[in-house]
């Protein structure tokens, strides 16, 4: 730990005032998912029902928005975490790609049975010609 503790540094305040600004709901962004939140995802505004508002026709979200969040939420997180863990996270976890493995194994073996048919039915046409 004391390996740790003697490359620490601080934060620099301009940094961390941009980070915080960023998830606030001074954010555009942020403004938007709380009001989607507060509306539509975890409760149903009594005003919007009885209008009969389309929520996405007056307020946007997008999933691109909701991208830019989560990518910004890694990235401080991310941030901090080196500054004072010296760790950090993935959004992928490990063996996401598993599958390929899988994919290209069958496919290898299609292949190889499909090259062992042919030998076999050029053999037994060599031997009927």
């Amino acid at each position: 730990m004391e390996s740790l503790s003697s490359g620490a540094t601080r934060p620099a305040v301009d940094e961390l005032r941009k980070d915080r600004d960023t998830v606030t709901e001074s954010s555009s962004k942020v403004k938007a998912l709380v009001f989607w939140r507060n509306n539509f995802f975890a409760h149903r505004s009594a005003k919007h029902v009885a209008e009969k508002k389309e929520l996405a026709d007056h307020y946007s979200f997008s999933i691109a928005d909701a991208e830019a969040l989560l990518t910004n939420a890694m990235r401080i997180l991310n941030r901090y975490s080196v500054l004072f863990r010296a760790s950090s996270y993935s959004t992928q976890i490990v063996g996401h790609d598993d599958y390929l493995y899988v994919l290209r194994t069958i496919a290898d073996d299609v292949r190889r049975r499909k090259e062992e048919l042919e030998r076999e039915l050029q053999a037994i046409q060599q031997r009927n010609s």
